[in-house]
């Protein structure tokens, strides 16, 4: 934990410094402060449960990095393109899609967490360590992660997941 807290430190330094040499980004024409939002929902890392190791090595392979789940038809979808064992993993509740959306993000756990930014209202875009930051830390070898983000509507101020645009760039 203290070395994810370090890293996390050094990383957010890194950006803040490489990003501007100012921080005030709000005047006009400046584009939206992106802010983190949503909470853990589920997360299955191949550093906790190596049992999961070859489902996330295909999931990662098949599945895009970053996707947005609105609707309970896609969620069901989702779900039923897991393979075992990550299919029969259970999830702390029903997502409620009149009321939020789930981003679903994969990455290589070799510096930070990954997180979802809101950029504006209706922007969310999963977030993982730049090339920079790979760049200090060497990748190969780390270990597979799938993280389920659920983003509240109340949270970033829209009435429903159609409101919201994944940006997957």
């Amino acid at each position: 934990m203290t070395r994810r807290l370090t890293a996390l430190a050094a990383a957010a330094a890194l950006l803040l410094t490489a990003s501007s040499c100012s921080t005030d980004q709000t005047g006009p024409g400046s584009p939206p402060v992106a802010v983190e939002v949503g909470s853990t929902y589920a997360e299955w890392s191949e550093e906790e449960s190596p049992e999961l190791s070859d489902a996330l090595a295909d999931y990662m392979d098949d599945q895009p990095e970053s996707l947005l789940i609105g609707s309970e038809d896609q969620w069901q979808e989702w779900l039923g393109e897991l393979s075992p064992p990550l299919d029969e993993q259970v999830f702390p509740h029903r997502p409620n899609f009149s009321e939020s959306v789930i981003v679903v993000g994969s990455y290589f756990d070799c510096l930070t967490d990954a997180k979802v930014l809101a950029s504006g209202d209706t922007v969310l875009k999963f977030v993982t360590p730049t090339e920079s930051e790979a760049d200090v830390v060497e990748c190969d070898g780390a270990p597979r992660v799938v993280l389920l983000t659920l983003v509240e509507f109340e949270e970033i101020g829209v009435e429903t997941a159609d409101d919201i645009t994944l940006n997957t760039d």
